[in-house]
């Protein structure tokens, strides 16, 4: 039942795919570190100017997704059509290793509803229609963790063989190289290693070395801006920890509530959900009751991650690689409290009615999401406008130049030109003492309702502001050089003295008194 189910999502996602690229930001950083990589540049050196200030991205992303997309672009160009298609083959990878992990765990009917429930997801429907790194992680991560979990489970007793030590360490050291949220896969082996003592030391020991030996060595080739990741620290302050540990698990519960709703579920999405999550607690423990594995190790240590780290802007993305255990937890519930039941019904009958029951619910919550455009979709870096606006970049201004823009990379890839972002939330004597430390001369305005950093200060940056070029998007201006202090009393009698001065004096005779 579960192959069908699978082939149904596979075709259903591919053949669902939208054109174009909506602006994020993210996928042109991990395209310009994955062409430098094929021009045999500089790692990283494609354009994007890392501004600490405003650390939307960093420098260069950890080369895994780059090295990923690597052939797509020896093959294709830069097409991200094809790039999804290959990201949506990923994650049927992904749920084709669900399958085998969940087989051990669940009846073979809940399997079947755990791969129905995951690939009709409205989030995941959606989120496949951008180039993100989450669908490789999910491969990756998982089959590291289904490879340890297998070297634990034939235990010390001459069951390990070096090939599956071997594969389990690529695949742990891949999962990190495409996000550094891998390093929770790490905890989970390192966890599972002190947990199971000396049965598993000698194994666990060397997945752990021989994935090190790899990111370190992919690092030291393709140097990753690491530094830029722990820009986002730099105003905690330790008196703040506990209300912050409070905030970031309240936002990521709600980030949980929307994924199980599909995102957009509403009130009848929320009371699914809220359900859900209580079954969910129920399978967890009943599992760590049965035998504690790396999966639970893994779910801690990445819960534990979310909640430490000050991200919550795209919470539901960020929680996407626990979900498929909380569903597989939820359905282990369904199939405790099915048990509960077997005293007055027969507990066949009971799991089968309770998972009937969950797919109508499921059903009702998502189908109408499918109709549904997230905001902000249907603008695309790809579209008329756009590419328009690259045109006059490339036409106007110089190959050396800096722009500062609210999407840099995309500006970066796109153009050729150097771009950077302007610093987050700055007053205007931090963004004209930004553009004089960095050289910038030209700066590129989203008009609504495209999102620009800049809107805000628009009223006293613009005596310095000579726009060249707009469209129904996009405003391209010159950055004017700073007048000195000394300059002003000149300037404002030259201005005085001007023709079309009011107060000039005017030779004609109409002028004249």
């Amino acid at each position: 039942m579960w192959g069908v189910i699978l082939a149904a999502v596979a075709v259903f996602l591919l053949a669902t795919i939208r054109p174009g690229q909506p602006w994020d930001g993210d996928a042109e950083l991990y395209i310009i570190d994955a062409l430098s990589i094929l021009h045999g540049g500089p790692y990283g050196a494609g354009g994007y100017v890392f501004n600490p200030d405003n650390p939307i991205n960093p420098a260069a992303y950890p080369a895994g997704f780059p090295l990923l997309l690597l052939p797509l672009l020896m093959t294709f160009g830069l097409n991200y059509l094809a790039i999804k298609v290959a990201l949506v083959l990923c994650f049927i990878g992904f749920l084709a290793l669900l399958t085998r992990i969940a087989r051990d765990r669940l009846d073979p009917v809940a399997v079947a509803l755990l791969i129905a429930m995951l690939g009709f997801n409205p989030f995941v429907w959606h989120f496949k229609d951008v180039v993100f790194s989450e669908f490789p992680f999910l491969l990756l991560s998982y089959g590291a963790l289904f490879l340890v979990d297998r070297i634990d489970r034939a235990g010390a007793d001459g069951g390990t063989r070096w090939h599956g030590i071997l594969g389990a360490a690529m695949m742990l050291a891949a999962a990190c190289l495409v996000r550094a949220a891998g390093i929770a896969v790490i905890a989970a082996v390192a966890g599972l290693v002190l947990l199971r003592g000396r049965r598993l030391w000698r194994p666990g020991l060397a997945v752990l070395v021989l994935a090190c030996v790899l990111i370190l060595a992919v690092n030291h080739v393709f140097p990753a801006d690491v530094g830029g990741y722990g820009a986002t620290f730099d105003d905690w302050e330790l008196s703040d920890l506990p209300s912050n540990l409070v905030d970031d698990a309240l936002s990521y519960l709600q980030g949980f509530v929307g994924l199980l709703g599909g995102n957009h579920g509403g009130v009848p999405g929320g009371v699914v959900s809220a359900v859900w999550l209580v079954l969910a607690a129920i399978g967890m423990v009943q599992v760590a009751r049965n035998r504690l594995s790396v999966f639970e190790l893994f779910f801690g240590a990445y819960m534990a991650l979310l909640v430490a780290y000050p991200m919550t802007e795209e919470r539901m993305r960020y929680a996407l690689p626990v979900l498929p255990l909380l569903l597989l937890y939820g359905l282990s519930g369904i199939a405790v409290a099915a048990a509960s039941l077997d005293r007055w019904r027969g507990h066949g009958r009971a799991v089968a009615a309770l998972f009937l029951l969950l797919t109508v619910a499921l059903a009702f919550v998502y189908a109408p999401q499918f109709g549904r455009q997230p905001k902000g979709r249907n603008l695309s870096v790809e579209q008329s406008e756009a590419r328009q606006l690259y045109d006059e970049v490339m036409c106007r201004v110089p190959a050396d130049a800096l722009i500062i823009a609210t999407y840099p990379t995309v500006i970066a890839l796109h153009t050729g030109r150097r771009a950077t972002a302007a610093p987050e939330e700055a007053e205007a004597e931090d963004f004209w003492d930004f553009v004089a430390d960095s050289g910038a001369g030209w700066l590129i305005r989203g008009r609504r309702p495209m999102e620009d950093d800049a809107r805000p200060l628009m009223k006293v940056l613009r005596p310095r502001l000579q726009p060249v070029y707009r469209n129904a998007l996009f405003v391209l201006y010159r950055i004017r050089p700073a007048v000195p202090d000394s300059a002003v009393p000149r300037l404002a009698a030259a201005r005085l003295m001007a023709p079309d001065h009011p107060g000039a004096s005017d030779p004609s005779p109409n002028n004249q008194r």
